[in-house]
């Protein structure tokens, strides 16, 4: 077996065109006997398996250097809102100067780690070495982009390879979205729920679930009021508060749906399906967005609105600087001004100068995500909280259930 030659066969594969709502078509086998084939070529021997395991714990270690709450943090955004809203009310146009920390790789060693882990995923003949390069051809995108003059046109160009902006038909069924669910004002009156309290609670909620590994942090460091981490971590925004239909919904979405991807991809003891295949997060926040809306008995107010809006956005990022789309967003959010200035923030947190003409694209991934996940069926949705997986990998589910199941990482009660 040649892996480089799998490697780049399985790649051409993988760039199927589909409709925003569609998942790739799983692997057919023509016969039984076909099928038993891949059993045993998909059968390691013990030395081979130790050696994944070894490569598996060294990307576990490579993958936690990215330090992307530490990345993303804006460190002056109470103060750049200040001037923003000054010169607002002056009639004055200004863009935002976030300063962010010094980027960590130069420091932790991260690309050339990643590097030299790539290379060695790349001779080594295992069926899922193809899931870790692309994985760890993501981190040195990333890595790379993190240490580069975040004002010039090179950046730019670099988080439009990473990142895409949403497509056509993905836009047009956000609008639509949006017509059928306007933004809906939410009192803050009954956010009674401190960050402290809400960490008791959700502590419990973990230890109920059986996910004790994940422990709450209370942070200053995260824009969301509540994240999930691969490496056992629930954050809490310390300046954040809940209300009861808040805390209910964050169960489903975090809980449920984050920590319960990542503690099924625990099982399987391997960190490639803790932290998640190439393309993870559109199942994963499509999930999450799914449990929200359908597992709970009162959904919270725009939900829909929110993931619809950040798609609208994002496709005005490429022709808007951030002036340009708080003008654009007021249509959608007017009169919550405050509010659509925090929105932009979050999609504009990967730049220094928010005149520059890029942002964090990522946002698209909810409504994205959320379409495909809901043309699905129970049993489909639970497969991709097992694994772990993105669409870009879902016509391998069965051929990766397969290899996990030959070489003794999951058993028929998985």
């Amino acid at each position: 077996m040649n892996p480089l030659f799998l490697f780049e066969e399985w790649s051409a594969i993988t760039k199927e065109i589909l409709a925003v709502d569609q998942v790739p078509k799983r692997m057919e086998y023509k016969s039984y006997s076909e099928f038993l084939d891949l059993h045993s070529k998909m059968r390691m021997k013990p030395k081979d398996l130790e050696r994944l395991l070894e490569l598996d714990s060294e990307y576990g270690e490579t993958y936690a250097l990215r330090e992307l709450d530490y990345n993303r943090k804006i460190l002056n955004l109470e103060e750049e809102q200040k001037i923003f809203f000054e010169y607002l009310e002056k009639g004055r146009k200004y863009n935002p100067i976030f300063e962010h920390n010094p980027e960590p790789y130069t420091r932790n060693g991260m690309l050339v780690k990643a590097k030299k882990l790539q290379d060695k995923f790349k001779l080594f003949d295992c069926y899922l070495s193809k899931f870790y390069v692309e994985r760890l051809q993501f981190i040195l995108d990333y890595g790379e982009a993190m240490m580069m003059d975040k004002d010039t046109p090179a950046y730019r160009d670099k988080i439009y390879q990473i990142f895409t902006p949403p497509e056509p038909d993905l836009v047009q069924k956000a609008e639509e979205i949006i017509q059928e669910n306007p933004y809906e004002k939410v009192s803050s009156s009954e956010r009674t729920i401190d960050a402290n309290e809400m960490g008791e609670r959700i502590e419990k909620v973990l230890n109920n679930l059986g996910y004790d590994k994940w422990k709450v942090k209370i942070v200053s460091s995260i824009t969301p009021r509540m994240n999930v981490k691969d490496e056992y971590i629930v954050n809490i925004n310390q300046s954040a508060t809940f209300s009861e239909d808040d805390f209910k919904g964050l169960v489903e979405h975090e809980i449920k749906g984050h920590v319960g991807r990542r503690w099924y991809g625990d099982k399987t003891g391997l960190t490639l399906f803790r932290n998640g295949l190439m393309g993870k997060n559109e199942f994963d926040e499509g999930l999450a967005i799914y449990n929200s809306i359908y597992n709970v008995e009162n959904p919270k107010p725009n939900i829909l609105f929110n993931i619809s809006f950040y798609v609208v956005m994002c496709n005005q990022i490429p022709n808007l600087d951030f002036y340009g789309l708080f003008q654009f967003g007021k249509k959608y959010l007017n009169g919550s001004e405050k509010k659509l200035f925090s929105k932009i923030a979050r999609m504009k947190r990967v730049c220094h100068d928010t005149s520059a003409l890029v942002g964090d694209l990522y946002e698209s991934d909810y409504l994205r995500g959320f379409l495909k996940v809901k043309n699905l069926n129970d049993r489909e949705r639970l497969e991709i909280k097992k694994f772990n997986i993105g669409p870009v990998n879902y016509q391998f589910i069965d051929e990766i259930k397969v290899f996990l199941t030959v070489n003794g990482f999951i058993d028929k009660n998985f």
